[in-house]
């Protein structure tokens, strides 16, 4: 009898230590590609990086209305990290060490926005996959493409249907 409950209980330990709870970090469905070019954000013809500038940045942006403006001490940095606010599009930028502001986040808020591939507020999680592949981890609601430390695409999706858009540059 012993030996019989001694058994149960080993098999339930390798069934249970075979399992595992861990939400996979990688999709595995082959689809689109993402690359450096996919961090580029493109309005009215008009290319805007991560680093960027602010001034070139709202020079390319000039054809949208007014904006808001807010301004807090930076966490990282000497100075101000600054963030421009339209209706569905966020910028944040950071004080580099040179003196200049640059831009370190764009967030696109609804769909009067997309990337440059088409995606916006509003498109199927499945849409995201099979534009930019399946070399993303899952952050949170993000589907995140890298292509280093630095350089994030940030895809939230909320019930299968993007939610917001966010490119990140960590200076």
């Amino acid at each position: 009898m012993k030996k019989l409950l001694l058994y149960i209980l080993l098999f339930l330990f390798l069934i249970t230590g075979c399992s595992s709870d861990k939400v996979e970090d990688v999709n595995t469905k082959t689809s689109g590609s993402f690359s450096k070019d996919d961090l580029v954000f493109v309005y009215e013809n008009n290319s805007i990086n991560l680093d960027d500038e602010i001034d070139d940045v709202l020079s390319k942006l000039s054809s949208l209305n007014e904006y808001d403006y807010s301004e807090a001490e930076s966490c990282y940095y000497p100075g101000l990290d600054k963030t421009y606010k339209w209706d569905g599009l966020e910028l944040i930028t950071y004080p580099n060490t040179d003196g200049s502001e640059r831009l370190c986040s764009i967030t696109i808020k609804n769909d009067s926005f997309a990337t440059s591939k088409g995606i916006s507020v509003g498109s199927k999680a499945s849409d995201v996959v099979d534009t930019y592949g399946d070399k993303y981890t899952k952050e949170g609601l993000a589907y995140r493409y890298s292509i280093d430390d630095n350089h994030y695409l940030d895809v939230y999706v909320l019930n299968d249907i993007v939610d917001s858009i966010s490119y990140i540059l960590i200076p």
